[in-house]
C-alpha cells in the first residue's frame, strides 16, 4: 500500500520519529511516549490506541513489523519504519505547522525530534516555523484591517489569533538563542 503522509497525525509522526531512531516494540514506544521528561509532556496515549496507530501505519506502508521470539518474554512484535516512513517523517519534521491549533502538539513534537537529531536541525525547524508565522500574522492583520466596525466579533477573533501568533513568535525567538 502506498504511503500518504498527508493522512498521518502528529502522534503517528512521533511514532515514526522514535522508530526512525531504532526499531522498537509497542511497549517500548509507550514508555517513550509516557516519559514526562520528554515527549510525554506533549502527548498522552493509551497503550491500546498506540497499537491501533502502529497497525494503521503498517497498513499504509510506513512501518513494517516482525514477531521476535525470546526465551525470557513471550513473542513480541518489533516495528521499524520503511524508507517511505523515514522520508515522510523527515519531510513532516522540517515543514512548519500551518494552523495555530497544531502549534502546541505538532510543533513541539517536531522540535523534540529536531533536537535529538542535533546539528542545526532544531534551528532550521524553528526558523521555518517563525517565517511561516510572520507571513500568517501579516495575512491576518490585513484581513483584520479590512473589517468594518459592525464586524466586531470577527475583529476580536482576528485580534485574538494575531496576539497568539505574536506570542508564539516571541517564544520562537527565545528558542533561536539556544541554537
Amino acid at each position: 500500500m502506498s504511503a500518504n503522509p498527508a493522512e498521518a497525525t502528529g502522534l503517528e509522526y512521533a511514532l515514526l520519529g522514535f522508530l526512525s531512531r531504532q526499531p522498537r516494540h509497542g511497549y517500548d514506544l509507550h514508555k517513550e511516549l509516557s516519559n514526562l521528561e520528554g515527549i510525554g509532556l506533549v502527548w498522552h496515549v493509551k497503550q491500546a490506541h498506540l497499537y491501533a496507530l502502529l497497525d494503521k501505519l503498517e497498513n499504509r506502508g510506513l512501518v513494517t513489523s516482525q514477531v521476535i521470539a525470546s526465551d525470557t518474554y513471550p513473542p513480541r512484535k518489533e516495528y521499524k519504519p520503511t524508507q517511505a516512513g523515514i522520508q515522510a517523517f523527515e519531510k513532516w519534521m522540517l515543514s512548519p505547522v500551518e494552523h495555530g491549533r497544531e502549534l502546541r502538539q505538532d510543533f513541539l513534537t517536531k522540535l523534540y525530534f529536531a533536537r535529538l537529531q542535533g546539528g542545526d536541525t532544531a534551528g532550521r525547524v524553528v526558523e521555518a516555523q517563525r517565517e511561516f508565522l510572520f507571513d500568517l500574522q501579516a495575512r491576518l492583520e490585513n484581513k483584520d484591517k479590512h473589517l468594518s466596525d459592525s464586524q466586531s466579533f470577527e475583529k476580536q477573533v482576528y485580534q485574538f489569533r494575531i496576539k497568539q501568533i505574536r506570542a508564539f513568535i516571541d517564544w520562537l525567538d527565545t528558542c533561536l538563542m539556544e541554537y
